[in-house]
């Protein structure tokens, strides 16, 4: 199963209105799935509460347009990651199935996540906690992320690409 995961330089402009979008503005990323793969495509946070959505909406996280003169920041943080993660837990699709099982290894690689084992095809991964909140028993649920059947090599070579490319300002990877 091949897979690859281009997501491109915001364009700056709002995906319903057309109108540009400042830095500081809030914005709705969202990640868009067509016949070429996913795309990003931004949304002003008034346009996305309106109720526009894009076709193929596949995944979406609340940000803020960059200012121009600022040090390069992630392409997305940590949250923002986090924030994916939990949204593609109900879809069923394998592609969907994938990218969560790509996102949670990365996850893990970023210590946002814990790995606390498998159960067959099922790993099983909790958000991360301090040491205090772990020794007072106060665990956040496991979360059961399914293997979409990916060999090892291919997951390790999917989430270094992967983190390149969230680590982009521009996406590129």
């Amino acid at each position: 199963m091949e897979a690859a995961y281009h997501l491109a330089r915001a364009t700056g402009v709002c995906a319903a209105t057309g109108e540009a979008l400042s830095p500081g503005d809030p914005i709705v990323a969202a990640m868009v799935e067509d016949d070429s793969g996913l795309r990003r495509v931004d949304y002003s946070a008034a346009a996305w509460d309106s109720g526009h959505r894009p076709e193929g909406l596949f995944a979406c996280w609340r940000t803020s347009v960059p200012s121009p003169d600022a040090p390069a920041a992630r392409f997305v943080d940590d949250e923002e990651l986090f924030d994916l993660f939990e949204q593609l837990g109900d879809d069923p699709e394998d592609s969907a199935v994938a990218f969560r099982y790509v996102l949670a290894l990365l996850l893990i690689r970023k210590k946002v996540l814990t790995h606390e084992g498998a159960k067959g095809e099922v790993m099983q991964v909790r958000r991360r906690v301090n040491a205090e909140a772990r020794k007072r028993g106060d665990l956040p649920p496991i979360i059961e992320v399914k293997d979409p059947g990916y060999s090892r090599e291919r997951l390790m070579e999917v989430v270094e690409r992967l983190d390149r490319v969230m680590a982009s300002p521009g996406g590129a990877g």
